[in-house]
């Protein structure tokens, strides 16, 4: 989540879609402080079916005061990302997706259900279910 600034030369080749961001982007490298709205970012083309962040961050991630970036239960985020296949894996190495759907970002939430039916999703190590 955050801005997104390119490079006019950048624009031919850049697909950004399904994120949630900020309404600050820029086509000049942010250049000169020249900055759009997201309105402006959409009639480019880009992020089509992303939507802005929400003022207070907790109700996109768990503790973003603390640096903890992982998707709180019941973000927009949940579930509503694009799988990719060259993309398995969150990073803290959960499968994706770990429920119906992806989840926004590089954070997957493992639901209760893929826990419950042994999914991919649910294989943990020891190091992973926290017995440190």
């Amino acid at each position: 989540m955050g801005s997104i600034a390119t490079y006019s030369t950048s624009s031919a080749v850049l697909r950004s879609d399904f994120n949630v961001v900020v309404n600050r982007f820029s086509t000049n490298g942010a250049k000169n402080n020249k900055t759009i709205t997201s309105n402006d970012w959409k009639v480019l083309g880009q992020d089509l079916h992303s939507w802005l962040a929400p003022a207070n961050l907790d109700q996109l991630f768990v503790n973003p005061a603390d640096n903890d970036y992982h998707i709180e239960i019941g973000s927009d985020a949940h579930q509503h990302g694009t799988p990719l296949t060259e993309v398995a894996n969150d990073f803290d190495g959960q499968t994706r997706p770990g429920g119906l759907a992806c989840d926004i970002g590089a954070d997957e939430i493992v639901s209760m259900s893929a826990l419950a039916t042994g999914s991919p999703a649910s294989q943990f190590t020891n190091d992973d279910a926290g017995d440190d």
